[in-house]
Formats: C-alpha cells, sequence, structure tokens
C-alpha cells in the first residue's frame, strides 16, 4: 500500500542529443534517455512510452519493468511529419503503474523546439525532467 501522497513520481535524464542521419530530405530523429525510478517505491510496471512529433516510432529496449531505484535508457529512432530541419516542441508520454496498483500514473516532459541538421547532432534541455514530468 502507498502513503497517502502515492509514489514519488519517475524522473528522466535532463537533457538528451538528438541526432539527425545524413540523407536529404531526412524525417528520422534518434536520441537516447534515461528514465529513473527513485528508490522507496515499488517496481514500476505496465510502463508504455510515447513520442508526440513521431508518425512512427521505435523504441528500444521495451521498457516492461523498472525496479525501486533502478533505471533504463530507451533509444528512440522515429520518423516526423516533414522533413523540415526544425523541431516545434514535442512531449515524452509515460505511463505506468507501481506494483500491483490497478491505478495508472502518467508523466510528460516537454522537449524545447530546436533546429537539427541533417548529419548533426543537437543537445536539448528538457522541461520539467528535474520533478519526474506532470504527474496525474
Amino acid at each position: 500500500a502507498f502513503s497517502a501522497s502515492g509514489p514519488k513520481p519517475l524522473f528522466g535524464s535532463g537533457q538528451i542529443i538528438l541526432s539527425r542521419p545524413n540523407v536529404k530530405p531526412s524525417k528520422q530523429i534518434k536520441f537516447e534517455w534515461t528514465l529513473n525510478n527513485p528508490a522507496g517505491n515499488l517496481a514500476a510496471t505496465s510502463i508504455s512510452i510515447a513520442v508526440s512529433m513521431f508518425t512512427a516510432s521505435t523504441i528500444t529496449p521495451a521498457a516492461s519493468q523498472i525496479s525501486a531505484g533502478g533505471s533504463q535508457t530507451l533509444s528512440f529512432d522515429g520518423h516526423e511529419g516533414d522533413a523540415s530541419e526544425a523541431l516545434g516542441n514535442f512531449v515524452i508520454t509515460v505511463n505506468c503503474k507501481f506494483g500491483t496498483d490497478t491505478q495508472l500514473h502518467t508523466y510528460t516532459w516537454t522537449v524545447s523546439a530546436v533546429s537539427v541538421p541533417v548529419g548533426g547532432t543537437k543537445t536539448v534541455s528538457l522541461t520539467s525532467s528535474a520533478t519526474g514530468g506532470t504527474y496525474a
């Protein structure tokens, strides 16, 4: 059973490095991001992750469970809707449960708009990452 305040929010790494393959027009975007489950929580289970800008994406490995105090580094390989080098803000959404709890918890992180040149990389800060995103 959880305390009245519930589990501590998941938190993610505060920066990601976006990269674009050296192919024009390149709709492809790649990045890695680490998701952490604070010590003292139950295991995070039933994890699903989505990225708002991706029309198609592969996220590896498939995060099925992150133990308390554990973390998982995820690789994102996706395609955006258009081939411009400029990306608008996009959102990473994580849904999970804790232990055998049936309540679904949702966390979101916003990645600031940036231009990523074809064949280049760009480091981007995420908002809300320090507090575990927006918790519902």
